[in-house]
């Protein structure tokens, strides 16, 4: 968790090279201790550093790994805020159609969960994405 900790102020700070050096040190840590959700947060954390920096492709690997893992330990949360951390990379690399599709996936699993705050961030990242379209009346709805 000091990795975690330590990450995460170097992420607030907008140091995410330093971020992503500690993330990779908590990956370590969680792995050597079989820590399934530790692991996910931190692949969770690596999608936020790399897409802060600009590197899309590398973010949606981390996102990738992290929603695996989402899955595979039951987190139905953290898989409904990596299809729309998803959704928001795939929406900066102007693949609007597949923004959408994750954004999607981010609303139905809040609703599932009862994340009331989830479904308006989901919401409103619809939204954006139908904008960008041009389909302003459905980004309005």
């Amino acid at each position: 968790m000091a990795y975690c900790n330590r990450g995460r102020v170097y992420k607030s700070l907008g140091n995410f090279k330093e971020a992503i050096e500690y993330h990779n040190k908590q990956l370590v840590t969680a792995k050597e201790l079989g820590n399934k959700a530790g692991e996910e947060r931190v692949y969770g954390n690596l999608g936020i550093a790399y897409t802060r920096l600009g590197n899309f492709k590398e973010a949606i690997e981390f996102y990738q790994k992290c929603l695996s893992l989402a899955k595979e330990v039951g987190d139905k949360a953290g898989q409904g805020q990596t299809y729309g951390n998803l959704g928001g990379v795939y929406g900066k690399f102007r693949q609007l159609p597949r923004s959408i599709e994750y954004h999607n996936k981010h609303l139905s699993i809040t609703k599932e969960v009862g994340d009331r705050a989830g479904e308006g961030r989901a919401y409103g990242s619809l939204g954006n994405a139908y904008e960008s379209l041009g389909n302003f009346l459905v980004a309005t709805e």
